[in-house]
Order: structure tokens, then C-alpha cells, then sequence
């Protein structure tokens, strides 16, 4: 009996590894050591204090949310935080950047419908819209006079008065480049603003991989290609990596690209379904837990725990048959001691098969017959602008 035991507990200690894989497989994989906790619990923290209406420090932790783990949920946070603050040119790039990282976004339009109502404020106002953009992408963006603003990087929106100003770029491994801008009074049309920045040192190599073919891919929120995208040359730096595809979460990481290297990016596309998404007051949907695969985990080591009993059950009915069998030729002792062990066996047989058989058949239909939530939409509440008009304030995730 002691070598029965012990390939009992060899095989509910496999069953068990199984169960714990497959469920920690259902959690975030740290990229590029980005931390998806730490991420998180910065952006509950803010979520509290924009409940409190204590909107700047709310609009801070939001952005180191972002620094940590870059994601969609963070930047629409934040723009909701510039609303509350008045700062509609924050709200602006916040909200344009939203809408980058997640371009198939089921508020797309309404985001748009705020985002125009905004710029037609400002431009009332008798401000100028002066879009930069940088070439390289993701450039860090200053202006000179400087002016306290939440737009430091291109492509960006800036909303200036009249007078003369100096755009300056800069990004790791380029020579800074600035750009003036002169701005008329009343309110002008789009000022366009580029700043081309020359290369000081070799280039690096991206390449970006993933399960789920023909996902778009964007870089630094631009285009580049869909799945799997050959490689990209790109000046050495972090560049924010966006994967999308209609019917799939989002995926963004901030991928490190050294000069003379190749840095290959795997991208993970999730269903919809199967991850928790924001209800109707803007509060996280049950069903995040990953409930499918641990069910479906548990049915496959109970059946396995069910072939172990089959097994022992089979064994022991053998076993005393042949205790039987050979009883007038061994010991009474002996014959005791086999008859026994059998017996133990066939028991422990029938209660593994038994269970196992039950728990697998019941662990099954259930993994089979769990509704799947519906994704929700992070629209809550209107604000009344100056002028009229109406933006959404509810936080999204």
C-alpha cells in the first residue's frame, strides 16, 4: 500500500501544479518591468481622491499609473481630471491620447463630441491651436516663454495667445530641435508645427510579434503595420507599443529599443469577454477572475485523480480475487495481510473514481455554462460647459 500511496500523492501533486499554472496564468505577465500592480493600486488611489474632489492630486497619481503601465484607462482618467480642473487643453491631449492607444474605443464618438466642444472653447476664447508633431515621433515637448501645461510630448495640441513662441524637441539620441511659432491675435486656424530631429547615435531594431494575426499595430501613436510587423528602425529610447484588433482588449508596453539591437516585442490579445471591463458607474465588472481556465483545470485533475482510482479500483478487486485464490496454499497470515491490502485498495479506488469522475463532470459544465460579461462603457454623469455644451465626467476603469 505504501507504493500506492505514494503514486496517489505523485498525482494530486501534478493535479494541483496544473490547477496553479493555468491560474496564474490568467494574471498579468510583467513586460519590461513594468508593474501592473503597483499601476493599479495608484489608479484606485486616485479614483478616491476624484471622489473626494481633490481633482489635481487625482490627476497626478493617474499619470504615474501611466508611467508604470501604460494604458488606455489611465489617460481617459486623466483627461476627466483636466475637465474638473478647467484645464481643457490637459483634457484635450489626454483624451486624444486616449483614442490613439485604443482606436476602435466604444465611446470613440462621444469622446471625439467632447474633445470638438473643447477646442471650440478655447478657440472662442481667442486661442490658437498649434499642433506638434516630431520626426521622430514621442518627442519630449517644451515651450518657450515657458507656460504651465500637461501637453510634454508630440504629437500634442498646444492653445496659445498671441506673441511669439519657441517649440523645443528633444529625444533621446537626437539633437534638440526648436521651432518658432508666431501666433496672430483673434484666434487663428490650425498652426501645423513639425520638428524634424537629426540622429546622434545608431539606430535600433523593433520588431513586434503576437498570437492573433492582422492586429494593428501603432508606435509612439503612429501606424506602423499589422501583426507580426517586420522590423521597425527606430532611434534608441522607450517607445510606447500599441496593439488593437476589434474583439480584443487593447495591449500597450513601453518597449526599450537600444542603439544596435533588436528588441522583439510579444504582444498578448485577450477577448473582451474574458476580462473584466467597467459597468454603468464606471466601478470594475465581476467575472475579472479568470473562471474558465481554473474550472476547466480542475474538471482535467479530477478526471486524472478518476483514472488513478480506476486504476487502484481494479488492482484491488484483482488483488482479492487472488487472495482468494491462493488462500489454501499460503498462511492464514498471509492470506490476511493480501486480502487486507487489496481491500485498501479497492476502497480508496472507488471513493477517487467516484469523486473524481463527479467533480470533473461538474467542474466541466460549469467552465461550459458561465455567462460572459459584457463589456460596459466608462461614460458617467455630464458636466455643463461655459457656453453650452455638455461633457461626460465618469471615471473609466
Amino acid at each position: 500500500m505504501g507504493s500506492r500511496r505514494k503514486i496517489v500523492s505523485l498525482a494530486v501533486g501534478l493535479a494541483l501544479h496544473l490547477a496553479m499554472t493555468v491560474l496564474l496564468a490568467g494574471r498579468p505577465t510583467p513586460v519590461l518591468a513594468q508593474s501592473y500592480e503597483a499601476a493599479q493600486k495608484l489608479n484606485d488611489e486616485g479614483r478616491t481622491a476624484y471622489d473626494r474632489g481633490e481633482f489635481s492630486g487625482a490627476l497626478e497619481l493617474f499619470k504615474q499609473a501611466f508611467s508604470l503601465y501604460p494604458s488606455e484607462r489611465y489617460l481617459f482618467n486623466s483627461a476627466k481630471a483636466c475637465v474638473r480642473l478647467a484645464d481643457s487643453e490637459g483634457a484635450i491631449y489626454f483624451y486624444e491620447r486616449y483614442l490613439t492607444f485604443n482606436p476602435m474605443a466604444k465611446d470613440r464618438q462621444v469622446v471625439e463630441s467632447e474633445v470638438t466642444q473643447l477646442k471650440e472653447m478655447m478657440r472662442a476664447g481667442g486661442l490658437t491651436e498649434v499642433r506638434a508633431v516630431s520626426n521622430p515621433p514621442q518627442a519630449a515637448l517644451r515651450v518657450q516663454p515657458e507656460r504651465q501645461t500637461q501637453v510634454v510630448e508630440a504629437p500634442g495640441s498646444l492653445f496659445l495667445a498671441q506673441g511669439s513662441y519657441t517649440l523645443v524637441f528633444t529625444l533621446p539620441g537626437f539633437k534638440p530641435k526648436e521651432v518658432g511659432v508666431e501666433v496672430a491675435a483673434g484666434g487663428q486656424p490650425l498652426v501645423a508645427v513639425e520638428g524634424v530631429l537629426e540622429r546622434l547615435e545608431p539606430a535600433g531594431y523593433l520588431e513586434v510579434t503576437c498570437a492573433v494575426a492582422g492586429a494593428r499595430v501603432q508606435v509612439a501613436g503612429n501606424y506602423v503595420g499589422q501583426t507580426p510587423l517586420d522590423t521597425q528602425e527606430l532611434a534608441p529610447g522607450g517607445y510606447v507599443v500599441s496593439v488593437s484588433k476589434l474583439g480584443y482588449k487593447s495591449w500597450n508596453v513601453l518597449a526599450e529599443v537600444a542603439s544596435g539591437k533588436h528588441t522583439v516585442v510579444d504582444a498578448v490579445l485577450v477577448s473582451e469577454g474574458d476580462e473584466s471591463r467597467p459597468d454603468d458607474n464606471g466601478k470594475p465588472r465581476a467575472g475579472g477572475f479568470p473562471w474558465r481556465p481554473v474550472l476547466f483545470s480542475v474538471a482535467g485533475a479530477a478526471a486524472a485523480a478518476g483514472v488513478v482510482g480506476g486504476y487502484f479500483w481494479i488492482d484491488g478487486w484483482l488483488g482479492m480475487d487472488q487472495a482468494n485464490s491462493d488462500r489454501k496454499k499460503i498462511s492464514e497470515n498471509e492470506y490476511i495481510r493480501r486480502y487486507g491490502d487489496a481491500r485498501d485498495s479497492y476502497i480508496l479506488g472507488q471513493w477517487l473514481t467516484v469523486c473524481g469522475g463527479v467533480a470533473a463532470v461538474g467542474a466541466a459544465a460549469g467552465a461550459l455554462l458561465l455567462p460572459r460579461p459584457e463589456p460596459g462603457t466608462p461614460q458617467v454623469g455630464f458636466f455643463p460647459l461655459p457656453g453650452g455644451g455638455t461633457v461626460s465626467l465618469g471615471l473609466a476603469f
